[in-house]
């Protein structure tokens, strides 16, 4: 199992806040979330329940939105150019 949450973290699947569900959960230990994240490992840190589907989307919608702000910023460039 710790070599599956850890490929699926490192691929951007699951987020710290999942992992935090797998110790709670006794998936892994605190000292392999701390192998995987590089981060110590508190009980304070907030669990995530989001599937690692719902992260794609997240991050596919935040590329979207870097992608029409460069097109927007490449526009401005591009506008200000012809009226030069």
């Amino acid at each position: 199992m710790f070599e599956i949450i850890k490929r699926y973290y490192n691929k951007g699947l699951y987020s710290d806040g999942n992992l935090a569900v797998f110790v709670t959960a006794g998936k892994i230990t605190a000292e392999q979330y701390a192998e995987i994240t590089g981060k110590e490992y508190t009980p304070e840190i907030q669990p995530d329940t989001r599937t690692g589907m719902q992260l794609l989307q997240e991050q596919i919608s935040e590329l979207r939105q870097n992608q029409e702000a460069l097109l927007a910023g490449a526009n401005l460039l591009t506008g200000g150019a012809e009226d030069e």
